[in-house]
């Protein structure tokens, strides 16, 4: 592919002359285990996020006990905080600069980069990526699911505080991120 200008224009050309759509839909062995990783990393971004979201509804019911009254209210509140981006409802939950504030945001920031950048250029025949490009990618995403998975316990320690529910043990705990990382990058 080259850009191409045209009176300031610039297009996308294909010096093949083919169309970009994937072609290639064999699976594989390593296919499906390079995409089940994946997998499993959005998992866990999704679930730091939703947890994000249904904190930001718990802090809210809690400060505004009165929105529980009316159900008109109560859905119109959970639509307006479900809508916030993930930046919002961090900067909701805690104080910029603070430790929790500095947790969350690194899970952010990582739950960005799986859901966003970690695939970018893996699109198709994963069979044709070399092993060290796949390899700089699955250590990228353990480290990245460390940060999820510690973003993952904050929220889930703060909303154990609002409802009064019990938290995993310590041990439970400081082998969560681990276990995590371990599970979603391992073949």
């Amino acid at each position: 592919m080259v850009l191409v200008s045209h009176s300031g224009v610039i297009r996308i050309k294909n010096m093949c002359n083919q169309h970009r759509l994937i072609t290639n839909l064999e699976r594989t062995e390593i296919s499906d285990a390079y995409f089940a990783i994946f997998g499993r990393a959005l998992t866990i971004a999704t679930r730091f996020d939703t947890g994000c979201r249904t904190l930001g509804i718990l802090v809210g019911i809690k400060n505004a006990p009165e929105i529980l009254e009316s159900e008109k209210v109560l859905k119109k509140f959970a639509n307006r905080i479900t809508k916030q981006k993930l930046w919002d409802h961090i900067n909701n939950l805690t104080t910029k600069g603070a430790e929790p504030w500095d947790t969350l945001n690194k899970a952010r920031i990582a739950r960005n980069e799986v859901a966003h950048e970690i695939t970018l250029g893996i699109d198709g025949q994963i069979d044709a990526i070399t092993e060290k490009i796949l390899k700089e990618r699955i250590d990228r995403l353990y480290n990245l699911c460390l940060l999820l998975a510690e973003g993952d316990i904050l929220v889930e320690g703060l909303a154990s505080e609002l409802t009064d529910e019990e938290l995993p043990t310590i041990d439970f705990l400081k082998k969560y991120p681990e276990r995590i990382a371990k599970w979603v990058t391992e073949i």
